[in-house]
């Protein structure tokens, strides 16, 4: 366990996961959110925080990506980024935006995500671009 883990519940993390792989389905399939919500073939049951989380998605998705195409290196474009990454840092920019947590504590659990579910050497990247970004 690293110190990002120590610090938030399991449960808070599973959540911010479930978000992930809702963005992540969305960036794959491209349908509207209401559609990949009440897909058959997923189990989308969000509680009234993350339901806040999505919906801001929902809503600033252009946005968001612009915002994060503008803070990539000058060797990276957005259509590079995995799609797990993309929905990584996107989660991170809703949560920030949404929650108002401390930056670092979104970077951090940004990057436990990115060790799980991602190439862990994309960490570095994920952090650099979360730390304009964040600002």
């Amino acid at each position: 366990m690293n110190r990002s883990d120590a610090f938030v519940p399991k449960a808070q993390w599973e959540r911010r996961v479930a978000i992930t792989r809702f963005i992540y389905a969305d960036l794959m399939l491209n349908n509207p959110v209401d559609e990949i919500i009440k897909s058959s073939n997923t189990n989308y049951t969000f509680d009234d925080d993350q339901l806040k989380i999505v919906n801001y998605y929902s809503q600033n998705r252009s946005n968001i990506v612009k915002q994060l195409t503008k803070n990539l290196g000058k060797n990276w474009t957005w259509v590079r980024i995995p799609q797990v990454e993309k929905a990584i840092l996107i989660t991170a920019i809703c949560e920030f935006n949404v929650n108002h947590l401390d930056r670092k504590i979104i970077i951090d659990q940004a990057l436990v995500s990115t060790k799980h579910y991602a190439n862990p050497n994309s960490a570095k990247y994920i952090n650099a671009i979360l730390d304009k970004v964040l600002k």
